[in-house]
């Protein structure tokens, strides 16, 4: 089974030691943050729980446009993760939005249940400003939470990721340019998540950063096995609000062919025989949670056919 690489970003006795230090002032074409199907994968690690092994991990996703208030955002999703077999996802919904000012190489975000960091909930906030001098204090919420205002003391330019990046350090941590942090994306100190730092020796780890599809990346969805000759099913919109149209393709041929919806615990919410010749049902689920589902065709006891869709 493919484990995920896990990434040296947070050891308390390593740093970036490869690398010339770069002034500032000598300027690297921009890497944007916001890049669409980028994955993060965060670990939380309590190490007054022996044996030190990530007690919670999960995943943020970059997936889809939005418009609020005349701006343009990238929509965030959350990942549970399995804990054992993290490339298995459990859950998604849908956490946030964000914009990127790649001119002025800064960041912003709007999450919609925030984990105390400082950071307000359902209003923008500047999450990263990666044009940051030497001697200039990180004055975003993210820094000044709890442990706040860190100063840059050290940057240089590395490449990691495949491209060559602008790394902001303070205090021997970091911030990376089109990453986020040696901790995550919306994670920035040593400290358990959700609730102020009681805890000893807890902190987030950035395990793995990739650009790409779900199976690109290596990661499945728990509950359904994959078809070898899919029925190509058109799921639209998505995401949805209230009417969900599903549109089937190749299935002229398929006897007693039935149509399932069902959540990310792969409880089944949605079935409806499907007969020869239909060509689409249209699903109201304005009452359904927010929220990744998958819509499934079903052919003698098989599944023939599988689309993911996401009702906001």
């Amino acid at each position: 089974m493919k484990k995920l690489l896990f990434f040296a970003f947070l050891s308390l006795n390593l740093c970036f030691i490869t690398g010339n230090q770069v002034s500032a002032q000598n300027k690297q074409p921009y890497q944007p943050l916001l890049v669409e199907n980028a994955h993060w994968v965060v670990a939380f690690y309590s190490i007054d729980n022996p044996p030190w092994a990530p007690f919670q991990m999960y995943q943020y996703l970059i997936s889809g446009d939005s418009v609020l208030n005349g701006n343009q955002y990238k929509k965030l999703y959350y990942r549970d993760l399995d804990d054992i077999d993290p490339e298995y996802i459990l859950s998604e919904g849908l956490y946030g939005l964000m914009r990127e000012d790649t001119l002025n190489r800064k960041v912003y975000a709007i999450t919609f249940d925030g984990w105390g960091l400082g950071c307000p909930d359902n209003e923008e906030f500047q999450l990263y400003d990666f044009d940051l001098e030497v001697g200039d204090t990180t004055d975003v919420c993210l820094f000044l939470g709890y442990w706040g205002p860190w100063i840059i003391d050290e940057i240089f330019f590395q490449t990691l990721f495949g491209k060559e990046r602008k790394i902001l350090a303070y205090y021997g941590d970091y911030m990376i340019e089109g990453v986020g942090t040696n901790f995550g994306l919306l994670e920035c100190g040593q400290f358990p998540k959700g609730n102020k730092p009681s805890g000893k020796g807890a902190y987030y780890e950035l395990l793995n950063y990739c650009i790409g599809t779900d199976e690109e990346c290596g990661y499945l969805w728990v509950g359904i096995e994959e078809s070898e000759n899919p029925v190509k099913l058109k799921v639209s919109p998505n995401p949805a609000k209230e009417i969900v149209k599903f549109e089937f393709g190749n299935i002229q041929n398929l006897q007693q062919a039935q149509l399932r919806c069902y959540d990310v615990f792969g409880n089944l919410l949605y079935n409806e025989t499907v007969v020869q010749g239909q060509k689409e049902v249209v699903l109201d689920i304005s009452s359904w949670p927010s929220g990744m589902y998958v819509a499934v065709v079903f052919s003698n006891g098989g599944v023939v056919g599988k689309s993911k869709f996401v009702v906001e």
